[in-house]
């Protein structure tokens, strides 16, 4: 893992929106049929630095604005945000409910989505966190236990809150070993090596300097080194041109 880099692991939990319904299948609810629309409930972290998840809730934390302010903060210190489906859900949401609570935005940071490699890379029968984690190192996902938490956690019911929170908390413990298995074939991702400063060759995948050259990567126009990292197996190709084709007249 990198030395330098502020490398930011998180999963959010949100609350379903209340609303009036007639029925119970193939309902269209308008919007004026809301009684209360979906919220973040809590998010787990980990720190790719340290060893425990933790979690900050509206419940255990003072309130919706506190825990948004602590979310804030992490996302104002991280270099690099990883998550399962972030750029999709995680990330909008918080950065949606940031907005109506009007904060101003955290200092730029970039991501990483798991789920993204996951479903470029593979064509496993789910793309879902439990089934792509049982698929690849075993066990299974601890149950939320059913709708039933989720009102429970609506209700203030301090068990319900305790079975959201070691939920929310197992989906980031298993990131960074996902993380791990599948940064060799993420491509566009992060320059980590470029985050943390360093002035020699490295790899830009995991920052390690253990790389040696194994042949050449040709695009269209150029011929460049190519490199394979023997820490983290992931390849990439070198900033210097071996040699040019010659542009086309037009």
């Amino acid at each position: 893992m990198s030395a330098l880099a502020r490398i930011l692991y998180l999963d959010i939990e949100t609350a379903p929106s209340k609303v009036y319904a007639w029925g119970l299948y193939r309902q269209n609810i308008p919007i004026e049929m809301i009684i209360e629309p979906s919220r973040i409930l809590g998010v787990a972290y980990k720190w790719d630095h340290e060893k425990d998840v933790k979690w900050v809730s509206e419940f255990h934390d003072g309130g919706q604005h506190d825990m948004l302010q602590k979310v804030w903060d992490l996302l104002d210190e991280a270099d690099v945000v990883i998550g399962f489906n972030s750029q999709g859900f995680d990330i909008p949401w918080i950065e949606g409910e940031l907005i109506a609570a009007k904060f101003p935005p955290p200092s730029p940071f970039l991501q990483i989505d798991l789920y993204r490699a996951v479903k470029k890379h593979s064509n496993y029968v789910s793309k879902r966190l439990g089934w792509v984690v049982e698929q690849l190192f075993g066990g299974r996902k601890l149950s939320p236990g059913g709708f039933k938490t989720w009102r429970g956690c609506d209700e203030g019911d301090e068990k319900s809150w305790g079975r959201m929170r070691r939920y929310a908390m197992q989906d980031v413990r298993v990131l960074p070993r996902l993380y791990t298995m599948l940064r060799p074939w993420i491509v566009g991702g992060p320059n980590i090596a470029l985050i943390d400063g360093n002035e020699h060759l490295s790899c830009p995948k995991c920052g390690s300097d253990r790389v040696v050259r194994r042949g050449v990567r040709h695009t269209n126009t150029s011929t460049y080194p190519r490199f394979r990292c023997k820490s983290c197996k992931g390849w990439f190709r070198g900033v210097s041109r071996i040699r040019t084709t010659p542009g086309r007249g037009s």
